[in-house]
């Protein structure tokens, strides 16, 4: 009994090397966010390096640099601060279109293997877009989150379809057993039965002959047919002998 063939394919299987690269997304928008998040602290440093390299550096370029920096910070600060919390709530809504149009294209699956993940995607979302707490790595947390409940139901679902196939393949075997076994037992009913005909034939055989022995060794008396008596000659009719050479 030959093997049936199994169509079913394994189901897909996420892991952290594929979860990888979207991990490193994540992590650029958060840090880009958090830089955003702090510009109230590298504004005033970024315009003191600016101006100190567009004066040329040295001592005078040193002097421009720090007024710069000095000014940005203290009469500049509240702009700043407001360009950098508008700044950071727009790379964070950035990052997290970008991650979902990411997952949206090449792992849908994530939103199907927990149905937390859609609503942890919303909430971090939402957290993410209050000023100062959205400093943190928000993002990255929740794609790792979202990727380890995904992670962990692929692998308790190809755990589960290894499981069905080693029992399928067990019932196969059991059935090929089963058929070899019943094919063997026909083979041998059939081999006693062509030695039973062979042995009821040679004894029939033996039987005819031993009649045939027994029937040349009876006396004639006792034959069933009694012996046939020799032709009488007819009265009137002439007898033709022949003649001796």
């Amino acid at each position: 009994m030959p093997p049936s063939r199994n169509n079913e394919t394994p189901p897909p299987v996420m892991t952290w090397p594929k979860a990888m690269p979207t991990l490193v997304v994540a992590g650029i928008f958060d840090l880009l966010r958090m830089f955003f998040d702090m510009f109230w602290f590298f504004g005033p440093f970024l315009a003191a390096v600016a101006a100190n390299a567009a004066v040329g550096g040295g001592v005078t370029g040193a002097v421009v640099g720090g007024g710069v920096g000095l000014f940005a910070g203290t009469l500049g600060a509240p702009a700043i601060e407001a360009f950098g919390v508008v700044m950071a709530m727009a790379v964070g809504l950035a990052g997290w279109m970008a991650i979902g149009l990411i997952l949206a294209l090449k792992n849908r699956r994530i939103f199907e293997a927990n149905s937390g993940n859609t609503i942890w995607f919303v909430a971090g979302l939402m957290v993410s877009e209050i000023p100062l707490i959205g400093a943190l790595p928000g993002l990255t947390g929740s794609m790792y989150r979202m990727y380890h409940a995904q992670i962990q139901h692929d692998k308790a679902a190809l755990q589960a379809y290894e499981a069905g196939q080693a029992a399928k393949q067990l019932s196969q075997s059991r059935q090929q057993a089963a058929a070899l076994m019943q094919m063997q037992e026909q083979e041998q009913a059939q081999l006693a039965q062509a030695e039973q005909e062979t042995a009821n034939d040679t004894a029939y055989a033996e039987q005819e002959r031993a009649a045939d022995e027994e029937a040349a060794e009876m006396p004639a008396d006792i034959l069933p047919f009694p012996p046939v008596k020799p032709r009488e000659p007819l009265v009137g009719v002439p007898q033709y002998t022949k003649k001796a050479a």
